[in-house]
C-alpha cells in the first residue's frame, strides 16, 4: 500500500469519527423533580420571586421548634439570589422589615413585599390566667429594585395581615386571602400611582388558600380543613380581573395545606396551574396541576422532600421549591425544622423552542448549535492539514524520482 493511499484512508476514518452526531446532556424528563443547590441560611415562611433570570428568596423565620405559632421565632430579612445557570446563591441587600408569611409579587422588574407578621407575644386568653400567643401583622409595603440592589418602602396595605399571596393582573397587585381576624378583603395595589383599592371580595373563606395568575384571571385553591362538608373543604375559585367577578371552577383532587401555588406561561410549557402542598389525610406532599381551558385537574409527581410554608418560583416555565418547613412528627402536632432544600419541577408536555437569533446580552448563553460548528471546524482544520501532507507527499516522491 502506498504512503499517499494509506493517508487518505486516515482522513476517511478521522472525518468519519468527527462527523459522528454528539448528544447534549439531557434534560430532565417532564413531570420530574431534580434536586438543587439549597440556600445558605434555611427558612419557612419566606417569599420567593423571579426578576431577570434570578430567583430571589426574602425574609421568612429560620426558628426550629413548635409549630404552631413558633413562640420564638426568629425573623429574618435575609434575601439571597439564586442563578439557575450556575447553580449558585449569593447575599443581596436584606430586606428592612425582618418577617414571615407576606405576600410577593413581580411588577415591572421589582420585587413587593406586603404585609406579614413581624413578632409574636403572650397575652391572657378571654380575661383568664392562660397565655396563648398573639400575632402582631403588618400592612408595610417594601419593594426591593435588583438592579440597584436598594430597597424603598411603599404605601401600606391598609389590612394587615400574614399568610397571604400577592398576584399580579391588569396591571395592578391584588391581595385577597390570609389571616387577620375577620374577612379577608381584596385589598388592589396600583403601583403608578402608589395607591390602594377594595375590590369584590371572595365568595368563600377557608384555612389555606394557594393562588396565582393566568393572564388577568387569579386562581384561588382554597382547601378548608375544619368543615365536616367535603364539598366545601376544597374550591377553585376564580377571580376575573377586568371585570372584577368571581367564578367557581372544578375543585382540586385533594385538600391542600400550607402550600403555594404558580403558573407557567405557555412559552416552554402549556398554561397551567400548579398547586403544591401536603395533602390533608394522608400528609403526603402532592402536585396538582390544573388546565384552566378544559377545567380539568391531573397528579403530577410529588416534591422528593414532604414541605410546608416554603416558596415557588417560575423560571423558564420550571418550577422552584424553595425553603419551608419539615415536620419532625405528625403534621400539626410536632416540631419542626426550618429548610434551605431547592428542588425543581419539569412539567408535564415540557419542551424546548426552535433556537432563535441570540440577542447581546452581558451573560451569553450557548445556543444549540455551537457543538456543530466546533465539530465543522475541527473537520476543516483536518482537512486542510492532510491536503497539505498530500502535496507534500507528492513533492518529495517527485524529488526522489525526477
Amino acid at each position: 500500500m502506498s504512503r499517499t493511499a494509506a493517508v487518505l484512508i486516515v482522513l476517511v476514518f478521522l472525518t468519519s469519527i468527527l462527523a459522528i452526531p454528539v448528544n447534549p446532556v439531557s434534560a430532565a424528563s417532564p413531570d420530574s423533580w431534580t434536586i438543587k443547590t439549597p440556600m445558605r441560611e434555611a427558612r419557612g415562611g419566606l417569599g420567593v420571586a423571579v426578576v431577570n433570570g434570578k430567583i430571589y428568596a426574602i425574609g421568612g423565620s429560620a426558628q426550629n421548634g413548635l409549630y404552631p405559632p413558633l413562640l420564638e421565632a426568629e425573623f429574618v430579612g435575609t434575601n439571597e439570589q439564586y442563578d439557575p445557570a450556575t447553580d449558585t446563591w449569593t447575599s443581596r441587600k436584606q430586606m428592612p422589615t425582618p418577617r414571615a408569611y407576606f405576600a410577593i409579587t413581580v411588577y415591572q422588574n421589582k420585587i413587593y413585599c406586603i404585609g406579614g407578621i413581624v413578632g409574636i407575644h403572650l397575652a391572657p386568653y378571654g380575661g383568664s390566667s392562660v397565655l396563648l400567643p398573639e400575632y402582631t401583622l403588618s400592612g408595610i409595603n417594601e419593594v426591593y429594585d435588583p438592579a440597584t440592589d436598594t430597597w424603598e418602602t411603599r404605601t401600606f396595605m391598609p389590612t394587615p395581615r400574614m399568610w397571604i399571596h400577592g398576584n399580579v393582573a391588569d396591571g395592578k397587585i391584588y391581595i385577597m386571602d390570609g389571616f387577620e381576624g375577620r374577612e379577608s378583603p381584596n385589598e388592589v395595589y396600583d403601583p403608578a400611582t402608589d395607591s390602594w383599592n377594595r375590590k369584590a371580595s371572595m365568595p368563600a373563606t377557608a384555612s389555606h388558600y394557594a393562588s396565582t395568575a393566568v393572564d388577568d384571571n387569579i386562581y384561588v385553591v382554597a382547601s378548608d380543613i375544619y368543615t365536616s362538608n367535603e364539598e366545601d373543604s376544597k374550591r377553585l375559585l376564580i377571580y376575573d380581573a377586568g371585570a372584577n367577578t368571581w367564578s367557581e371552577g372544578t375543585p382540586t383532587p385533594s385538600v391542600l395545606i400550607l402550600g403555594s401555588a404558580a403558573a407557567t406561561s405557555g412559552v416552554m410549557a402549556p398554561k397551567r396551574v400548579y398547586a403544591l402542598g401536603v395533602q390533608s389525610g394522608n400528609d403526603a406532599p402532592v402536585t396538582n396541576v390544573y388546565d384552566p381551558q378544559s377545567d380539568s385537574w391531573r397528579v403530577g409527581s410529588p416534591m422528593h422532600i414532604m414541605r410546608i410554608d416554603f416558596g415557588v418560583a417560575v423560571l423558564d416555565d420550571r418550577l422552584y421549591v424553595i425553603g419551608g418547613y419539615i415536620f419532625n412528627g405528625f403534621p400539626h402536632s410536632g416540631n419542626v425544622t426550618v429548610s434551605a432544600a431547592n428542588e425543581q419541577y419539569t412539567p408535564f408536555e415540557y419542551e424546548t423552542p426552535a433556537p432563535t437569533i441570540p440577542t447581546p446580552s452581558p451573560e451569553p448563553t450557548p445556543q444549540p448549535f455551537s457543538t456543530a460548528l466546533v465539530i465543522g471546524s475541527v473537520i476543516a482544520v483536518v482537512a486542510v492539514v492532510g491536503l497539505g501532507l498530500l502535496v507534500y507527499l507528492k513533492k518529495r516522491r517527485k524529488d526522489k524520482n525526477p
